[in-house]
């Protein structure tokens, strides 16, 4: 039963390994916008296009455009093939506009936001009299993870490794004492334990990463959630292997035999007088009392028999 323990533990640590973590490092960068980043254009655009990196998710991916002044200039809805996405424009005036976009990637479902401006220049070629007073969003530069999502991958990765670990432990070490293996049992809940949480903040960042799309159709409907379910359901199958690997050996460590258990005298007399066989293939007890009468009888009679004694002369004069 424990071998089937330990297997089961090993099997959902490397099935939860090969699955892809939600919050990775990676992300779908942006390489090239048409129009370009500050770019000063004689003629307005009809439509963006953004191109990045990996294949970007069109349920949490999207265009927004604002003038210079921060009002927001309704578009066309974004339309999303591969790694690019573009929306169409309405008339533009001359003026500073700022285009911000988000992105969802669908290799490793990191979220990512950024912005650029540009400017479209009066009929005679000269730069508008106006102010850009929107800041930059974001950026599409390389980037680090969010700080909660770095910390949920962090905990997950600390839940696998004291599972995996207190498994690896056990199976290579088996006449390990039963402290020993109390101690690895309950290394191995607290890394289920760990996993369940992290699958549990993981939860709250795919929510928010999909916002637009809702928790249910976020878990049920996008490649990440359903990772994220198999990886729940992966977690919570360890949690019970690992709480049945951790109370077995204190059931084991606590089964002893009566005489250990704080048996009664009477309890303990009735077992050391339990017949063996001697040396010469007699039965007799175990008892130390009963044996000590044996062997003084056994003296007596000897002595009774020598030659000499007082019972020996006499029956020689006859």
């Amino acid at each position: 039963m424990r071998r089937a323990l330990l297997a089961a533990l090993a099997a959902f640590t490397v099935l939860a390994l090969a699955l892809p973590v939600h919050d990775g490092q990676a992300h779908a960068a942006l390489v090239a916008s048409e129009p370009a980043a500050n770019a000063f254009l004689r003629q307005a655009p009809a439509e963006v296009i953004l191109d990045f990196t990996e294949p970007i998710d069109p349920r949490a991916s999207g265009i927004r455009l604002l003038d210079g002044a921060g009002r927001e200039i309704a578009i066309g809805a974004p339309v999303v093939t591969q790694g690019r996405m573009r929306a169409r424009l309405p008339a533009l005036d001359p003026g500073i506009y700022n285009v911000i976009w988000t992105n969802v990637s669908l290799v490793d479902g990191h979220a990512l936001t950024g912005s650029y401006p540009f400017t479209v220049l009066n009929p005679d070629g000269t730069v508008p009299d106006a102010m850009n007073t929107v800041g930059a969003v974001g950026s599409g530069a390389d980037r680090l993870g969010r700080p909660d999502g770095t910390a949920t991958r962090l905990l997950a990765l600390l839940g696998l490794m004291l599972t995996a670990g207190a498994g690896l432990v056990t199976l290579l070490w088996p006449e390990a004492p039963a402290a020993t293996r109390r101690r690895l049992g309950q290394a191995a809940v607290l890394g289920a334990a760990a996993g369940l949480v992290a699958a549990g903040l993981s939860l709250a960042l795919l929510i928010e990463t999909y916002s637009g799309a809702g928790a249910a159709a976020a878990v049920f409907e996008t490649r990440f959630g359903r990772y994220w379910l198999a990886r729940a359901l992966l977690a919570a199958a360890a949690a019970a292997a690992a709480a049945l690997y951790g109370r077995r050996p204190r059931a084991a460590a606590g089964r002893s035999s009566p005489l250990r258990q704080g048996s009664s005298s009477r309890s303990r007399r009735r077992a050391m007088r339990r017949p063996c066989r001697g040396a010469r293939g007699r039965w007799q007890s175990t008892s130390p009392t009963p044996r000590r009468r044996w062997d003084g009888w056994a003296r007596s009679r000897a002595r009774s028999l020598r030659p000499g004694s007082a019972g020996g002369g006499t029956r020689g004069g006859r």
